[in-house]
């Protein structure tokens, strides 16, 4: 019961910011674009590789959101606001909507 409770408010929060899933993503993309390995976050973060890449897996699967501290450890990791965070993970979500309207 629990269980089924969770999910759906798992699903709920999906339809709502679906943005939320681009976490790893950002993170990525703003590494690139800076040029910094990912082992150099991972340090620089203080999170260990495991619990980087499983909040990273459960973010992308929407099984889990990583809590606050650990948003704010990457966002610092990478040298940008939260804010600036968000806005490349609501970016990311637009450029994936955009491309399944056009497939479809």
């Amino acid at each position: 019961m629990v269980q089924r409770y969770h999910k759906i408010q798992m699903q709920r929060l999906y339809e709502a910011h679906p943005e939320l899933q681009y976490l790893p993503a950002a993170v990525h993309r703003i590494a690139r674009k800076r040029e910094m390995p990912i082992t150099s976050i991972i340090a620089a973060s203080g999170l260990s590789s495991s619990g980087f890449y499983a909040a990273m897996r459960n973010c992308e699967d929407f099984r889990r959101l990583p809590n606050l501290g650990t948003f704010f450890s990457l966002s610092d990791a990478l040298g940008v606001s939260p804010e600036k965070l968000l806005s490349e993970m609501r970016v990311l979500a637009a450029e994936d909507s955009g491309q399944n309207k056009a497939i479809n």
